[in-house]
This record gives C-alpha cells, structure tokens and sequence, in this order.
C-alpha cells in the first residue's frame, strides 16, 4: 500500500491512488475502502504537476534495518580489532563490541529511517500526453481492493 502525494495547481493533496481515468486520477483519503467516512477527491491531469509515492511502513522498515545493521557492525568492528596493548586505557575486543554495538545502532537507524522516507516521484507536467507514458507505472500504486485495514 503506497500513500500519495499530488502536487497540483492548488497545492500538495495526499491520499491513496485509488483510481485512474484517461484525464484524472482519484485518491482516497484511507486505505481502508470499507471506511465509512471515506473521502474520494478527484484531480484532473491537466493540473497536476507530480505524484509522489511512499511505502506504508517504509520509515519503520528502514529505521528497523538500520539500527539492527548497526549492532552487527558495531559488534563486528570490536571483535575484529582484538584487544588493546600497551596504552594507559586499554579496551578488550568484547568491550569494543558492546560499546560499538550500543552506539553505532543510533546513526544507522537514523540513517535507515531517512532512506525509507524517500519518495518515488512520478512527474506527469500537467501533460495528458505525458500521463498516457506513466499510466502503466502509476497502476502499480494503485490501491488493491482486497486491501483491508
């Protein structure tokens, strides 16, 4: 399931592709078809600059992935680099890795999370004959209608 959002002339409308006709597109406001206070907007191409698309989850997702990369390579890195000699604060490889593996989580997760909050573009200029090219490409967001939620 993929929300939207369609940059029009009149501003940034978000949503659920719901629908496609051969001069406008439908969102609806959940992805919940069964909804009973479901609102369906319709926008002609002719003024729509851009669509974007993103992943439900695809934040979490990523934040999920990032932060369980970093444990392993924090922890990968401690072991790997063998224990300290000959210094004043020496560290064995296991405190390298517990240390490394509790704090490089933090700046791969953040980094997972923004990743996943990319948004695909697909731009149509306001162009009916560009729309007709991206059809194809747009039906992949469309919302499925077996989608319960």
């Amino acid at each position: 399931v993929y929300r939207a959002w369609v940059f029009g002339d009149n501003g940034v409308y978000r949503g659920y592709l719901y629908q496609l006709s051969d001069s406008s597109v439908q969102l609806v406001s959940s992805p919940n078809i069964y909804s009973k206070n479901l609102k369906v907007s319709t926008y002609a191409v002719q003024s729509i600059a851009e669509i974007r698309f993103r992943r439900l989850g695809s934040v979490d997702r990523g934040t999920i992935i990032g932060g369980l990369a970093g444990v392993g390579l924090g922890v990968a890195i401690g072991f790997l680099s063998g224990d300290q000699q000959n210094c004043v604060a020496c560290f064995t490889a296991e405190a390298k890795a517990i240390f490394l593996g509790l704090t490089l989580p933090v700046p791969t997760a953040v980094l997972g999370g923004l990743i996943g909050a990319k948004r695909r573009p697909v731009v149509l200029r306001r162009d009916i004959n560009v729309y007709g090219t991206k059809r194809k490409e747009l039906k992949r967001y469309l919302l499925r209608q077996g989608v319960r939620w």
